[in-house]
C-alpha cells in the first residue's frame, strides 16, 4: 500500500462514527471491541508459539494477527469518535523499546485506564494516545505499519451493513457508502 493511500486517522475517525452510529445506533461499545481484540492479537501469538492451529503458517498467522490489529483501529476510531476526540492522529517514528508481551500488557494498561469514572477528560486524550501509540509498537514487532493495516481493514469493513445482515454484515450497503452512511453527523444523531 502506497503512504499517499493511509486515511488520516482522524478522518476515520469520523467516518467510523458514522458508519457505527448508521449500523448500530445506541449499541455500541467500541471500548469492549478493542479488548476482544486484544485477546485474538494474544490468540494469535499464543497459538504460533505453540506451533498449533496453522499458525505455525506465517501467512495464515499474518492473516489473523492483520485482522485483529485492523479491527482494534476501527474500534479506535469508534471509540474517539463517541468520547468526541477528533484530532486524535495516528503514532509516528515509533520504535518499540519492549518485548511483544510487555507492549500488549501497557496496552491493556491504558485501555483500562479509559474506563476509570470520575477521571479528567483531558487524562483520557493521553491514555488513549498512549494505547495507539502501545498497538503501533506491537504492530511494528511484526513488521506492520498500524496505520497501514487500519487502512485496509477498514476498506473492508466500511462496506458491512449490520442493518440488513446481522449474522455477518457481509450484506453490501445499497447505493454507495456515502449515500448511506456519510451523511450530515446532526441528522445521524435524529436517526439514533
Amino acid at each position: 500500500m502506497n503512504i499517499d493511500e493511509i486515511i488520516p486517522f482522524h478522518t476515520l475517525i469520523k467516518e467510523v462514527g458514522l458508519w457505527s452510529a448508521y449500523n448500530f445506533g445506541q449499541k455500541q461499545n467500541p471500548w469492549l471491541g478493542m479488548v476482544e481484540e486484544i485477546g485474538e492479537l494474544a490468540h494469535c501469538l499464543l497459538k504460533r508459539h505453540q506451533q498449533i492451529r496453522g499458525y505455525d503458517d506465517p501467512v495464515f498467522f499474518l492473516e489473523e494477527f492483520k485482522d485483529a490489529l485492523g479491527d482494534i483501529g476501527v474500534y479506535a476510531a469508534n471509540y474517539a469518535y463517541n468520547e468526541g476526540m477528533r484530532k486524535v492522529k495516528y503514532p509516528e517514528n515509533i520504535k518499540p523499546d519492549l518485548t511483544m508481551s510487555k507492549h500488549i500488557g501497557n496496552s491493556l494498561h491504558w485501555l483500562s485506564d479509559l474506563m476509570l469514572v470520575g477521571e479528567d477528560k483531558e487524562d483520557y486524550l493521553v491514555w488513549f494516545s498512549n494505547f495507539l501509540k502501545e498497538i503501533s509498537y506491537i504492530a511494528k514487532l511484526e513488521g506492520l505499519e498500524f496505520a497501514e493495516v487500519v487502512t485496509e481493514t477498514w476498506l473492508k469493513v466500511k462496506m458491512r451493513n449490520w442493518k440488513e445482515n446481522a449474522h455477518d454484515g457481509e450484506s453490501a450497503i445499497s447505493g454507495t457508502y456515502e449515500e448511506n452512511v456519510m451523511v450530515d453527523e446532526e441528522k445521524q444523531r435524529e436517526e439514533s
